[in-house]
């Protein structure tokens, strides 16, 4: 058994699923592969060489699981296959060499699509899910929208460069949302609020196995959520428009 991926021309579908369903239909298109193929091809077996040029003794060692590689290049999709040993240092070079030519990976193993429309530098991990590179935009309010506390997943983090992160628990329309910066080795935590509502009084957010607990105000909805996580995906800081309580102290 080999580690199978696929390779795909846009346009793809903005949401996830629609673009799995569609996948089919993707490598069953006939016709000549397109030049931005080769151009991918070529790139790869420049770092990675096909099987059919590596002499015998070598083939144990390589990436691919079969060759000419060339002949898995199709007209809309590759589907190509790598050992699985070899995962760990070439798969994550598929992926940026294919995003410098606008083309999305869909990873069978992982469940996960790789767009060249993400944003570098971030991480979005969900629970129970394969944590995925330079999400899109789409991809974390979808992720958003899958937070759930009757069988989960219950919270999704998303890390940023320098270990800065955003984290949120809850679903059903009801969320708690955290948010760490770092300063070198030093950091500093706090909870999104919303302004004006009475905090006084303890609420329990319900998450897949358990329950955070937040002040009154600081009960959130997903549209307050997806908010937080696109200012965070941009750099735009902490959004003012919620109330921020630090809990710093907490992690002494």
């Amino acid at each position: 058994m080999s580690y199978t991926f696929a390779v795909v021309l846009p346009p793809v579908p903005d949401d996830d699923a629609e673009a799995w369903k569609a996948l089919d239909q993707f490598t069953a298109e006939q016709g000549p592969a397109p030049d931005v193929f080769r151009k991918l091809h070529d790139e790869l077996t420049a770092r990675f060489p096909c099987l059919c040029s590596l002499p015998d003794e070598e083939i144990d060692n390589g990436v691919w699981s079969d060759g000419p590689l060339w002949n898995n290049f199709g007209h809309r999709a590759a589907v190509l296959g790598m050992m699985f040993s070899r995962v760990e240092d070439a798969l994550p070079f598929v992926i940026e060499t294919a995003a410098k030519f606008g083309l999305t990976v869909f990873d069978w193993q992982t469940n996960e699509i790789h767009r060249p429309r993400g944003i570098k530098g971030l991480t979005l991990a969900v629970e129970g899910r394969s944590k995925l590179p330079a999400p899109t935009l789409h991809q974390l309010h979808a992720a958003v929208d899958a937070l759930t506390p009757r069988g989960g997943p219950g919270f999704l983090i998303l890390e940023g460069l320098g270990g800065d992160y955003v984290q949120a628990a809850g679903g059903d329309g009801a969320y708690t949302v955290e948010w760490r910066e770092y300063s070198g080795p030093k950091f500093r935590h706090w909870v999104a609020g919303i302004p004006g509502l009475p905090s006084e009084e303890e609420i329990a957010i319900p998450t897949f196995g358990c329950v955070v607990t937040v002040q009154g105000n600081e009960r959130l909805n997903a549209g307050h959520v997806k908010t937080i996580l696109a200012s965070f995906a941009e750099r735009q800081g902490r959004p003012l428009t919620f109330a921020w309580r630090e809990i710093t102290s907490q992690f002494a």
